[in-house]
């Protein structure tokens, strides 16, 4: 009796099917892509105008030149430190509850505009808003900041 004959495409035939694919695939993208391919076109228009696009360009065919330069200054010890300096400030605002930072924002312009009396107030009214209640809790705020950063700078032996 016969036996079956296993039948194996031939890897040229497989990549005829496959380009043919490919190539139906290619001719039918445009339209069902359209609304991508548009936007691509208009990004690259603003890479061009802004001369972003030519900057990118440089820096392709400047290489390894700006990899050496970038390693050569992160290795500085400011650099260094900077960079830990801001991780310690990122961490220290993300601290700080968003609507008291607010509040403090929004008042501050006002607190620091000039004012526009003529003269300079009287030492009695100095005196008076000094020990309003508002004050003495600003007051109270900054004196704890002061002694932190005393006991910051100078720690206190163990």
């Amino acid at each position: 009796m016969a036996k079956p004959v296993e039948f194996r495409p031939s890897p040229q035939t497989i990549a005829q099917g496959s380009r043919e694919r490919t190539e139906q695939r290619l001719g039918a993208a445009p339209v069902e892509h359209a609304e991508a391919v548009l936007n691509a076109y208009n990004l690259l228009q603003e890479l061009h105008d802004t001369g972003t696009l030519d900057l990118l360009r440089g820096m392709l065919g400047a290489g390894d030149k700006i990899v050496e330069e970038i390693s050569a200054m992160l290795v500085l010890p400011e650099t260094i430190r900077g960079i830990r300096n801001l991780i310690v400030l990122s961490r220290i605002m993300a601290s700080i509850d968003p609507e008291v930072l607010d509040r403090m924002a929004g008042v501050l312009p006002h607190a620091v505009e000039p004012v526009a009396e003529e003269k300079p107030p009287s030492m009695f009214s100095l005196l008076k808003r000094l020990f309003s209640a508002d004050a003495r809790r600003g007051l109270a705020l900054g004196l704890t900041a002061a002694e932190t950063l005393g006991k910051a700078t100078h720690p206190q032996p163990k």
